[in-house]
């Protein structure tokens, strides 16, 4: 953890010692009373924490919140619903990476099972996000939703938003020469890729169909490269 993440914005705070935020102050980092570290709230200001004291059942923290996390790009992800394993991969790397929300979605190709994973129906994607935050020293919490069907996601997209699809059909461009302007939403398919259905529901919101080469890449390798590029081409990276 390159920043250790909180709740509340409390000056005053204690954390239990099963905590994992703990086990890595005590163990990772060393910590002892007096020692500082780097802290931030999510969805709030960064700062220094200092622990005071290590009780038996908890620790005793300080912080000074002084700083600000760098803010979310204007892009919203779209992904057709991957396997989980890759969905994980996917909310650390967008998290830590910087995007506004994230949209997991049913597509013709996706399994509706992967939408019933522990992932989902429990809090663990939420871990994946943090983690990512925490990596990337940031503390904006992208939105995410799980399960909307691929029409019903486009149609609430932000008005004016610039619309690319990543797709492997012949003739496409490089997404590197499209043109990109904030708010961007960007698809990038499942793992068996897009159905003309799919197609034709993304034409229609004004979606513009790009490639990143010629190489098949897996669904969280796609995400990776995608933003990075669209973050390279809105000068945010």
């Amino acid at each position: 953890m390159n920043l250790i993440l909180f709740a509340g914005s409390a000056r005053r705070q204690t954390l239990a010692r099963t905590d994992a935020r703990a086990r890595h102050l005590l163990e990772v980092l060393g910590c002892a009373p007096g020692d500082r570290f780097r802290a931030g709230v999510i969805a709030g200001p960064t700062g220094t924490g200092t622990l005071l004291a290590a009780a038996p059942e908890h620790l005793e923290l300080a912080f000074d919140w002084h700083g600000e996390a760098p803010p979310p790009d204007d892009i919203v992800l779209i992904v057709g619903l991957p396997r989980p394993p890759s969905a994980r991969k996917i909310l650390y790397q967008a998290a830590a990476l910087g995007c506004r929300e994230l949209r997991f979605v049913h597509t013709a190709a996706s399994d509706p099972n992967y939408a019933r994973s522990r992932l989902w129906t429990t809090s663990e994607w939420r871990r994946h996000l943090l983690d990512g935050l925490q990596q990337a020293v940031a503390t904006a919490l992208p939105e995410v939703t799980c399960g909307l069907p691929l029409e019903r996601a486009l149609q609430q997209l932000p008005a004016g938003a610039a619309g690319v699809v990543l797709d492997n059909a012949a003739g496409a461009p490089r997404f590197g020469a499209c043109a990109l302007h904030p708010p961007l939403a960007l698809a990038v398919g499942p793992e068996r890729g897009w159905s003309d259905a799919d197609r034709a529901a993304l034409r229609e919101h004004g979606f513009t169909a790009c490639t990143l080469g010629a190489r098949v890449l897996r669904v969280e390798t796609a995400c990776v490269a995608a933003l990075a590029i669209a973050k390279a081409r809105l000068g945010t990276m």
